[in-house]
């Protein structure tokens, strides 16, 4: 299920598994559950930034590797690479984070988390996501129901399952001859159980897309295609 018919992973199912990979450094560097979620604070993600070299193959070894960057204010960059076995970098991905208080749905800090955070950089890391201008030129290409199976802990759509509704704007044929190249996502605005969303996109070949509700705009996503 996580691969498509060209023998590749899906950018969602890669996107899970990133989100393990990070959680798990996140808890083995002293600033998870013990900090957050008891704590009544969430790790939420506001800005994803990926460079796509190729995508991984059924059966493929492939080595993860993610750090944090420097902390600024409310918000922590975290970057990570994914190379084959013989040390060629794939994936590169930069993100940026933020703390949630889970009852008033404000962004918040902690000092402890902050002096645990100890930042590290690459020359090769990817540059931090941009903000997405989306322009006007969209169309509603679909709409849909957040499910219970959408939602994660945090109460709210995960941000790997915005990934899937992207990924589900084209077909089969259409990744068996376009290969996503650039990805840059905005969280904009939580997406709750039971609302609905509207899907626009300008389809294009640098591809513009806008999911929103009747309380507002909640993601502008930039797709480069090769």
């Amino acid at each position: 299920n996580d691969i498509d018919s060209t023998l590749h992973v899906k950018i969602a199912s890669l996107m899970r598994i990133v989100q393990d990979v990070i959680m798990h450094h996140v808890e083995t560097i002293g600033v998870g559950q013990s900090e957050t979620i008891d704590k009544g604070i969430i790790w939420v993600v506001t800005r994803i930034k990926m460079e796509i070299n190729r995508l991984p193959k059924y059966q493929e070894k492939v080595i993860i590797k993610t750090y944090p960057g420097t902390t600024t204010a409310f918000f922590y960059p975290r970057y990570l690479f994914i190379e084959d076995m013989n040390g060629n970098i794939i994936f590169r991905l930069s993100s940026i984070w933020a703390l949630l208080n889970k009852e008033t749905r404000q962004i918040t800090n902690s000092k402890i988390i902050a002096e645990r955070i100890k930042s590290e950089s690459r020359e090769d890391q990817l540059s931090l996501p941009e903000k997405v201008d989306i322009g006007d030129d969209l169309k509603l290409k679909e709409t849909r129901r957040v499910r219970y199976s959408d939602v994660d802990l945090n109460g709210h759509l995960n941000f790997t399952k915005y990934i899937e509704y992207f990924e589900d704007l084209h077909n089969n044929d259409f990744y068996g001859k376009h290969h996503p190249k650039t990805i840059i996502l905005n969280y904009l605005k939580e997406i709750k159980e039971d609302q609905t969303v509207n899907i626009f996109t300008s389809g294009n070949e640098v591809e513009k897309i806008k999911i929103t509700s009747e309380s507002g705009d909640h993601l502008f996503a930039e797709i480069h295609y090769q």
